[in-house]
């Protein structure tokens, strides 16, 4: 079982005892980024359980649903769904067992320059459909305004690592 560093989510000591607020901090931790894909592992305080995710989009989609099932922090919208498909809402977060491994992604030949850098990602709110808090980088802590934000600075970080690696 690998060791998670989470040393960097208490130095500021903004989590309190309350269990609920471990659901809005989580620790990524990345395998490779092949053709600007990134797959990795999130892993929430909240859940101790590792989610395996290929991805930024299920990746986000993950965090989503576990603040959901944990109920903070609370969002401020309902999501819209299709009408058609309004029963079959699929959940992203299988928080009740272990890992849950894709099929299709080989793990085996993780990039470890990658996997050596993990970053945290603190959920301050939820609002108008998107998440508001910070991503803490190994160099650098960074707020952002919106996942579609919060997506381009862990490209650019992704790309940067990549570029250095070569």
């Amino acid at each position: 079982m690998r060791q998670w560093k989470t040393e960097s989510i208490y130095e500021d000591d903004r989590l309190r005892a309350d269990n609920k607020e471990y659901a809005a901090a989580m620790i990524i931790q990345f395998f490779n980024y092949k053709d600007c894909v990134p797959s990795g592992e999130l892993r929430s305080l909240y859940h101790n359980t590792r989610m395996i995710f290929h991805g930024l989009d299920q990746m986000l989609l993950i965090m989503e649903e576990v603040m959901k099932q944990a109920g903070y922090p609370q969002g401020d919208l309902a999501p819209r769904c299709l009408k058609m498909c309004e029963e079959k809402i699929p959940c992203f977060a299988d928080c009740q067992g272990a890992a849950k491994e894709e099929s299709g992604t080989d793990f085996s030949k993780w990039d470890h320059a990658l996997y050596k850098k993990n970053i945290t990602i603190q959920i301050y709110c939820r609002k108008n459909a998107s998440m508001q808090g910070e991503v803490r980088f190994p160099e650098e802590k960074i707020y952002f305004r919106s996942t579609l934000e919060l997506m381009r600075m862990i490209h650019q970080y992704l790309q940067c690592l990549t570029e250095i690696n070569k």
